[in-house]
């Protein structure tokens, strides 16, 4: 049997299949009879499992974080899926593809890294430019980590070469907005923040077929540790200048923003608000695009998405120019998908003033 995963079941499917088991509860219901609780996953998503008989014999078999084999029926409850198992046990080695269970994002990760080295050489600075190689290319360990590691345990990228995606994307941010305000950002102090603003997840989570925090991540977490990290590399480049580790230093301990939200310092600098929301931005959206490929709730909209504490509409998106087009018949579109008369005229009226157009 072709396995299915998580986000290709329908109702009324009937499942035979590998998960692994990312929570187990034991619960009572309203007639005092017991029932199980599962949180089922792979590389997809994640999914509830619910078993009503010969509860405590299957409850026996397995624990949290084993892979199991399951039997059972997709159902519709509240307006979204589950799996109602009917026989549940533990998984056998040679039934197990790791595959099936470390989610990734498709992207070439060689052509990431590439890319991302790329962007970052139009760092100017000795100094900088020196730290920069000391951390991505002569220390291996490292760099063959922050290659392959998630940004996140869940919130955002959170799949495999989804570290380097995220930060690659904030340098990108950053590039354009120092063109934009080019004189008055320090471009080689913002390229390298954002390519090390997350660093620390290295240190932070342990990452192979499932992601979670290492102690050192749950006492002192990421931005601590790329703290620690930067002080290391910048102690063995002699003479580098003090004011530019602090400026570095702040950025990166400020990027989360607010006190509330983990930052030892909220951003002082234009460079380190500028950090902030481009890295609270990336993570946004991959989060809703994330949160919409996963949803298994069938109609326009998701269940309850908790990252947002709101439903997010799922449904087709396009304004009357688009709806104008396709009824009409006109290919336009297929010729220049990127063209948009709104887009063009904003695109316009911001780079006319700069000399870009």
């Amino acid at each position: 049997m072709n396995r299915k995963f998580i986000t290709e079941l329908k109702e009324n499917d009937h499942v035979e299949s590998i998960f692994f088991v990312a929570e187990k509860n034991l619960g009572m219901g309203k007639t005092g009879k017991s029932y199980l609780s599962l949180k089922l996953s792979d590389k997809s998503g994640i999914l509830d499992g619910k078993i009503w008989d010969k509860v405590e014999h299957y409850n026996s078999l397995f624990e949290r974080d084993d892979f199991v084999f399951i039997k059972g029926t997709v159902q519709s409850y509240q307006g979204t899926y589950q799996i109602i198992i009917s026989d549940i046990r533990k998984a056998h080695e040679n039934e197990i593809f790791l595959e099936h269970f470390i989610p990734d994002s498709g992207k070439d990760i060689e052509k990431l890294w590439q890319d991302f080295i790329d962007s970052c050489n139009i760092i100017k600075d000795p100094y900088l430019k020196q730290l920069f190689y000391s951390i991505f290319i002569e220390d291996n360990e490292i760099q063959e980590k922050f290659k392959n590691y998630p940004a996140a345990k869940s919130l955002h990228h959170a799949y495999k070469g989804g570290l380097l995606e995220h930060s690659l994307n904030v340098v990108k941010l950053a590039k354009y907005i120092c063109e934009f305000y080019e004189n008055n950002i320090n471009k080689d102090l913002m390229i390298i923040a954002a390519a090390l603003h997350d660093i620390g997840k290295i240190f932070e989570l342990n990452f192979s077929y499932i992601t979670n925090y290492t102690t050192d991540g749950k006492l002192l977490g990421h931005i601590i540790l790329a703290d620690e990290l930067i002080i290391r590399k910048t102690s063995k480049i002699e003479n580098f200048p003090h004011k530019t580790l602090n400026l570095l230093r702040h950025i990166l301990i400020s990027h989360h923003g607010e006190y509330e939200f983990g930052s030892p310092k909220r951003p002082k600098t234009l460079e380190a608000m500028i950090i902030h929301f481009l890295d609270n931005l990336d993570a946004k959206i991959n989060s809703f695009i994330t949160a919409l490929e996963k949803d298994t709730q069938y109609g326009d909209w998701t269940g309850v998405v908790k990252s947002f504490d709101r439903q997010l509409y799922k449904g087709a998106i396009n304004g009357e120019y688009e709806e104008e087009m396709l009824l009409n018949g006109n290919d336009e579109k297929k010729k220049d998908k990127s063209f948009n008369p709104v887009l063009k005229n904003i695109t316009f009226e911001l780079f006319k003033d700069k000399g870009k157009i």
